[in-house]
C-alpha cells in the first residue's frame, strides 16, 4: 500500500468512528443448517428434527395475541420420505441455533452499538421478509428471538414476516416466476465457456461416480451432492468412504465454479434477482428522502440468492455460502454525504467500482443498477 493509499484509508476510518451516522441496515441471510433437499445418496440415514412450529388461530389482526391454545404440525412415522421425524429440507436444531446466533450478532450491532433500533422491540422500527419455505420462515423466527429474546419484548406481539408465492418471490433462481430463466440456462450449458469447463474436471467426476456409485452422474450433480454432504457433514453422518479431504475441498470449489457460471452470468443474473436489486436500491432512496422509518430490513432466503446478489455486484467468491451465511447493506451518513458499506459474513467487502469498502451512494447506486432489466417482466416471457 502507498502513503496516498494508506492515507485514504486512515482518513476513511476517522470519518467513520467520528462524524458518521449509521441510518439503515438491510441484511440478506441464508438459512441455517437442513436436512437434504434430496437423500442423495439414498442409504437409510436417519434424520430428527425438534424444531416444529407452534402455531394459534386468530380470527383478527390485531398486534398481540393470547397463547391458552397452541397446536403443533407433527409428521406420522414412515408417513415421510427421509428415515426419521423430518421432511426435506427442513431446518435443524443447529440451524435454529445458528440463527440465534446471528440475532445476538445483530443486537450488539444494531441495538447497542450503532442504536437505530430500540431496546425494547418496536415492531414500527423493523421490517422482515421471507421466501415461502419452511426452514426460511423459521430462520428468520428464530433470527428475530435472538434479536429481541423475549426479555426484550413488551408484550406477546405478533410479528408479521411478508412473504410471496413462488410465480412473484424475486429472492433467488425461480423459472416460475420468471420463465426465460430456464431458456437461458439452457444456453449457458451449450456455452463455450461451460463446456470447456465440464471438459476440465471429466476426471474429477469419474472419481465421483464411483464414490457415490451413480452411473449417469454429471456436473449438474455437483452442487447436489455438495449440498447433501454439507448437511451430512454438519450432522456428523456417514459419508462415503472415497469421499476423502482433498475430493471433499475440490468439490466445494466445483460446485462454487458451477454456481458462478450459472448465476454468475449476467442475462440470467438480471432476470433471477434484477427486480429484487432495484427494490433494494429504492429501498435505500426511500431513507435517504426520509419516506422510510424502518431502521432494519431482514430478508431470509437461500445461498442462490445470496451468489445472485453478490455476482450482480461482482463480489462472488466462487464459494459456496455457508448455513446462515448473510450479506449486510448498510446506509452511513458522513458529513451529509452517503455510503453503503457492503458485509458478507460480517467481512467488509470492496465492491469494484468503489474502491474502498465505504462507497459513496451514487456509485453503489450505478452499479447495482447495471443489474437491472428495462422492462423486466416482457424480458421473463419467453
Amino acid at each position: 500500500m502507498n502513503r496516498l493509499s494508506y492515507f485514504i484509508l486512515i482518513s476513511l476510518i476517522v470519518l467513520i468512528t467520528t462524524a458518521s451516522k449509521l441510518e439503515f441496515a438491510a441484511v440478506f441471510t441464508r438459512h441455517g443448517d437442513r436436512t437434504p433437499i434430496k437423500n442423495f445418496p439414498d442409504d437409510g440415514t436417519e434424520w430428527f428434527c425438534q424444531e416444529n412450529e407452534l402455531q394459534v388461530p386468530s380470527q383478527n389482526l390485531d398486534t398481540s395475541v393470547s397463547t391458552t391454545r397452541l397446536y403443533r404440525k407433527m409428521y406420522l412415522p414412515n408417513r415421510n420420505v427421509l428415515p426419521g421425524n423430518c421432511t426435506y429440507g427442513q431446518l435443524t436444531t443447529i440451524g435454529a441455533k445458528q440463527h440465534q446466533e446471528l440475532g445476538k450478532y445483530f443486537h450488539s450491532r444494531y441495538i447497542e452499538q450503532y442504536k437505530i433500533l430500540p431496546e425494547v422491540l418496536d415492531r414500527d422500527t423493523f421490517w422482515i421478509r421471507s421466501t415461502n419455505y419452511y426452514r426460511t420462515l423459521q430462520s428468520a423466527e428464530f433470527f428475530l428471538y435472538g434479536l429481541y429474546p423475549l426479555e426484550s419484548r413488551s408484550d406477546q406481539e405478533i410479528i408479521n414476516i411478508h412473504t410471496m408465492d413462488k410465480e412473484h418471490e424475486n429472492m433467488h433462481y425461480n423459472p416460475s416466476g420468471c420463465p426465460k430463466l430456464s431458456v437461458v440456462r439452457s444456453e449457458i450449458y451449450k456455452s463455450k465457456l461451460y463446456l470447456d469447463w465440464t471438459t476440465s474436471i471429466s476426471p474429477f467426476l469419474d472419481k465421483l461416480k464411483k464414490i457415490f456409485n451413480i452411473n449417469d452422474f454429471d456436473e449438474h450433480n455437483l452442487y447436489n451432492i455438495y449440498s447433501n454432504m454439507e448437511a451430512r457433514k454438519c450432522h456428523k453422518k456417514q459419508i462415503p468412504d472415497g469421499l476423502t479431504e482433498e475430493i471433499w475441498q475440490e468439490l466445494i470449489v466445483q460446485a462454487g465454479n458451477y454456481a458462478n457460471l450459472v448465476f454468475g452470468n449476467h442475462t440470467l443474473n438480471s432476470l433471477a434477482i434484477g427486480t429484487y436489486i432495484q427494490e433494494l436500491v429504492d429501498l435505500f432512496d426511500s431513507k435517504i428522502s426520509g419516506e422510510l422509518k424502518h431502521n432494519f430490513h431482514l430478508y431470509s432466503a437461500h445461498d442462490s440468492g445470496i451468489i445472485l446478489v453478490l455476482s450482480a455486484l461482482h463480489c462472488f467468491d466462487n464459494l459456496p455460502p455457508e448455513y446462515a451465511s448473510n450479506l449486510q447493506f448498510e446506509l452511513f451518513n458522513i458529513n451529509d454525504s452517503h455510503y453503503i458499506q457492503l458485509l458478507y459474513n460480517h467481512k467488509p467487502l470492496v465492491i469494484p467500482g468503489c474502491g474502498e469498502t465505504l462507497c459513496p451512494y451514487e456509485a453503489f447506486k450505478q452499479i447495482a443498477l447495471k443489474a437491472v432489466l428495462p422492462d423486466p417482466h416482457k424480458s421473463c416471457q419467453i
